[in-house]
């Protein structure tokens, strides 16, 4: 016969750990339980509604023997009145029957031994069993076992060894994620930011997590074949730098740490927290001051945008900020990927939104450039000034001691080559008080389209076939970049 184990002070882990991925969390709690010799089952209580049950894992367990572990079951919540009275049959109970007013009402006590409606039949020592009426309520003694008011886990083990023992478990919540929100307070003068940082973090587990140590993790944790993995890209927070004194607060944050782990990287919330069932929380944990920015004004190369001949094409001048993730610039450690918010002050001192974007992850010693928008003051303008068409035929290699042709092997006829001269120009305008260099970027593709070999002025960017040039336009001006693209088709006479 199977022997219950006692149950522990509470029914839910402790020492609770809680690691957040995009759309799910590992839980990591122990349960201290006395157990018996022999088979034992026991309960745990405050899981989620959105428990995958495939995940349980038992890390480790410690007592005084040897542990074997047996099925482990997960269960809805199923406390409710009648499932307790289900529940008591056959144990000790407190029935109140009587009027509604609590003067009118009386308690007797004794062994519930069955019940419909308002009639509980109970057997009281000495008096056999009696038919109470009118039964406006009961007192129990403790929740039966098998029944909880969250989702729990019924665990069967075997124990070599009576005695107290701890059981370390892991398990998958879903419905649960976090990402990162920064605010970068930029000093464009002075060309630095002030660094702000938070883990924003939601739970819509259908369980809360008391006293959690929080972790979140960056990275890609690749595909799982149980369909829970989340691809979603990865919004983290930077972590673990050091903060520098100064600026216009002096309102602090705790830091949080980082570790490698594999090909992803852990962030440990300083501090442990509560998350609630239901709630948001949003974190600071991150502050660096002064880091040193640069800014770019970039007109991005547009693929055969000159296909619309002499037409004139508007195109955005995006503002580009760049930063470099290292300890010279205030930086130095590991930058997971976070939505940005870009603040300047106003002349009232006022923080306002001046542009935003999302930063990917940055490795130590890498340069970074976040697009935050396009600029108000600056515009641009592509246009095709000029088309000049020209065709020949192609000029086929001379092959020596070929045998002539025949009917059956005709000779290859040469192609027609057409070769177009674009004059192309990019029209700039800086509404500015001050001087701006705008980075004007250019695309070819290899000898279908290329410049037309003259001096003219662009040099090869990051990607292949992509080219740029910078140019300079005092406050107020306009200016005009041109420059002859060389556009080579053929047509097959064959």
């Amino acid at each position: 016969m199977s022997k219950t184990a006692k149950r522990a002070t509470s029914n839910r882990l402790s020492g609770l750990g809680l690691t957040i991925y995009p759309g799910y969390a590992l839980v990591q709690g122990s349960y201290p339980v006395r157990l018996d010799e022999g088979s034992n089952r026991f309960q745990v209580d405050g899981l989620p509604t959105n428990y995958d049950p495939s995940s349980l894992y038992f890390d480790s367990f410690r007592g005084p023997g040897d542990i074997t572990l047996g099925a482990s079951s997960y269960r809805a919540a199923n406390l409710s009145p009648i499932a307790m009275l289900q529940r008591s049959i056959n144990k000790r109970v407190t029935v109140r029957y009587g009027g509604t007013l609590e003067s009118e009402q009386h308690e007797v006590k004794g062994t519930l031994v069955g019940f419909t409606g308002n009639v509980a039949l109970l057997k009281i020592a000495g008096q056999g069993v009696r038919e109470i009426r009118n039964v406006v309520g009961y007192t129990f003694g403790d929740v039966p076992e098998g029944l909880s008011n969250t989702p729990s886990l019924s665990v069967a083990v075997e124990a070599t060894a009576k005695g107290d023992y701890v059981a370390n478990i892991l398990y998958k919540a879903l419905g649960l994620n976090w990402s990162a929100d920064y605010k970068w307070i930029y000093d464009e003068k002075a060309g630095k930011i002030t660094w702000d940082g938070s883990v924003f973090i939601s739970n819509s587990s259908g369980a809360s997590f008391p006293d959690a140590q929080l972790k979140v993790v960056a990275g890609d944790v690749g595909a799982e074949s149980d369909g829970y993995a989340n691809d979603a890209p990865m919004m983290a927070m930077s972590a673990g730098l050091e903060s520098a004194g100064g600026g216009r607060s002096s309102r602090k944050v705790r830091q949080a740490t980082n570790e490698s782990l594999g090909q992803v990287k852990v962030f440990t919330i300083p501090a442990r927290g509560t998350i609630e069932e239901g709630e948001s929380q949003k974190i600071p944990f991150f502050a660096a001051n002064d880091v040193p920015v640069a800014r770019e004004n970039r007109i991005r190369a547009q693929h055969n945008w000159h296909a619309r001949g002499g037409r004139r094409v508007d195109v955005p001048v995006h503002t580009i900020l760049i930063f470099t993730n290292s300890a010279d610039n205030k930086l130095g450690s590991p930058l997971p990927g976070g939505s940005v918010s870009v603040m300047q002050r106003d002349s009232s001192g006022s923080l306002l939104k001046s542009g935003g974007g999302t930063m990917g992850d940055v490795a130590v010693g890498e340069e970074c450039k976040l697009h935050t928008g396009t600029d108000f003051d600056l515009k641009a303008s592509r246009i095709v000034t000029d088309i000049q068409t020209t065709e020949a035929l192609e000029k086929l290699p001379k092959v020596e001691g070929t045998e002539p042709a025949t009917d059956s092997k005709k000779k290859a006829k040469p192609r027609k080559v057409i070769t177009t001269t674009l004059s192309c120009a990019v029209e700039v305008f800086n509404g500015k008080d001050q001087p701006v260099v705008f980075v004007i970027e250019e695309v070819t593709s290899g000898d279908e389209l290329k410049f037309d070999g003259k001096v003219h002025g662009f040099t090869p960017a990051e990607e292949a076939n992509k080219f740029e040039q910078k140019l300079t336009v005092p406050a107020g001006e306009k200016a005009t970049l041109s420059y002859k693209l060389i556009a080579t088709s053929f047509e097959d006479r064959s």
